[in-house]
């Protein structure tokens, strides 16, 4: 018994310090803020010859091909492989769609784009970038949307700089209906309208939902267009 007694606190001993030994991997948030300081000091290093010329009144010509948003980019695909599905491989992808001159990097980012992510909200950020640099995309998108009457176009609005506005006059109907929430179908819309009188019993009314400072626009003009209300 004591010999068992000693094997297994012998084998216990062993398993602990094999832990210790074993450095955990860090999870893709810290992961990530480590990648983007290390990016922006490069950055920083990058441009300071070209800071000090200025500041002396000197000329100083930089080799853009060394900027770090391509030199890094290895680390962000490397990233982005190795965090797959969390919201920042989202972030790593976006850069080297925003900086590869590589046809085949920019095809494989924009694929994992629409493979992994094209029924996540962690998509949104790229979509400005989709549409200068993979415009095509953005039909795939849309297609491939989960709500594609509401998440999709609102997807595609947002690439043009358009805002969202939802008529939502039989929403609750409609959520009923399809099985989902009131939330799900209006996360997408920059302002609601709600009748309240159609599924919700009401004699009279309706309902304007927005930013403070969209509400205070609409009521501005409801004042212009019914000056005695």
């Amino acid at each position: 018994m004591r010999k068992t007694g000693i094997l297994s606190l012998f084998a216990l001993l062993l398993a602990c310090a094999a832990a210790r030994a074993t450095p955990e991997e860090p999870d893709s948030v810290a992961a990530w803020e480590q990648l983007d300081r290390e990016y922006k000091t490069a950055e920083r290093e990058f441009y300071k010859p070209w800071k000090d010329a200025k500041a002396k009144g000197e000329k100083c010509q930089l080799d853009y091909t060394k900027h770090p948003s391509r030199t890094f980019l290895p680390r962000f695909l490397a990233f982005a492989k190795q965090y797959r599905g969390s919201d920042e491989a989202v972030k790593a992808l976006v850069h080297v769609i925003r900086y590869t001159n590589d046809g085949e990097e920019r095809s494989a980012a924009v694929a994992a784009l629409i493979e992994d992510y094209s029924e996540s909200q962690a998509i949104r950020p790229a979509i400005w970038i989709l549409r200068s640099r993979a415009p095509d995309t953005l039909d795939t998108l849309i297609e491939k949307s989960p709500h594609r009457d509401i998440q999709g176009f609102a997807m595609l609005a947002r690439a043009q700089g358009l805002k969202v506005h939802l008529d939502g006059a039989r929403i609750f109907n409609s959520a009923v209906a399809q099985g989902t929430s009131v939330k799900d179908l209006t996360e997408e819309a920059d302002s609601v309208t709600v009748c309240l009188t159609k599924g919700l019993g009401c004699p009279v009314g309706a309902i304007c939902l927005g930013s403070a400072e969209f509400i205070s626009e609409a009521r501005r003009w409801r004042q212009a267009a019914e000056p005695g209300d």
